[in-house]
């Protein structure tokens, strides 16, 4: 097992993705098309066009491919942008609308498409809230600036999950206390996604809470403590167990240091 942390938002990979010449939406909208072919949507076989607008997308026909009963609905409006999109992504559209963009008629506001793109859509990571956010928000708002904070909490987060990742991978899979440590490191995992798409809320204080979770003793808290009782049973040397502690305490010292680089880079 090997552990790569990703804050990516996006449905399960699907198949393989089908040769878009034969998709009779694009011989129209070739634009779009191109777009798309470029996207994490149809690189990892997510979806096809009539998974948002609707539609048969291999209907030579104009008339039956948009006809009753297909689904088709065109171009979606602000009022239905989140709810296309949560049709894959529900757990980040139930976040969006806890947030302060949740207002779709207030044109002020972003949509999904704003910060995602519509047809490109590229994998989604905290790089977003650097290229997204100031396109709206004043250097020095508090806006941006609980943006930047958001992005420093998960990344010092996704960090620690995988420097923990790394020793427990380093001691194979055969113990059953690594196996354990294991189930704690998923769970850390399972926890640091939810706090990607709690993203939407851009409430600083949640994303705490759920990284204090992700580090608790039901994630990277347990797998480290698994990690050390292993060892001890394993040479029933106290200085062994020591050492355990002593790669803890330099990994929340790096986490430390990590978060204040990036500060200094945010400034």
């Amino acid at each position: 097992m090997r552990w790569l942390v990703a804050l990516v938002l996006v449905a399960p990979v699907g198949a393989e993705p089908p040769d878009l010449d034969e998709v009779v939406c694009t011989w129209c909208h070739f634009d779009e098309g191109d777009d798309f072919a470029a996207s994490v949507h149809y690189h990892e076989g997510h979806i096809l066009c009539n998974d948002c607008h609707g539609g048969l997308p291999f209907e030579e026909d104009p008339d039956l491919a948009k006809a009753e009963g297909t689904g088709f609905i065109g171009k979606p409006g602000r009022d239905r942008v989140a709810q296309v999109c949560a049709q894959c992504h529900s757990g980040p559209a139930g976040f969006f609308a806890q947030g302060p963009h949740h207002d779709w008629a207030n044109e002020a506001n972003p949509t999904c498409v704003t910060c995602h793109g519509n047809h490109g859509v590229l994998a989604a990571d905290l790089s977003l809230i650097d290229a997204t956010c100031g396109e709206c928000h004043d250097e020095w708002s508090a806006a941006l600036d609980r943006g930047r904070k958001i992005k420093i909490e998960l990344a010092v987060a996704a960090e620690h999950l995988a420097r923990v990742g790394r020793v427990v991978d380093s001691l194979g899979g055969e113990v059953r206390a690594v196996r354990q440590a294991e189930v704690f490191i998923e769970e850390a995992g399972g926890v640091l996604r939810r706090a990607g798409a709690a993203t939407h809320a851009m409430d600083l204080t949640v994303i705490g809470e759920m990284v204090g979770e992700m580090r608790g003793d039901g994630g990277i808290g347990g797998a480290e403590r698994v990690v050390a009782e292993y060892y001890e049973d394993l040479h029933g040397r106290p200085w062994v167990v020591a050492g355990v502690w002593v790669f803890v305490g330099v990994n929340i010292f790096v986490l430390w240091w990590k978060r204040r680089e990036l500060a200094r880079e945010e400034e």
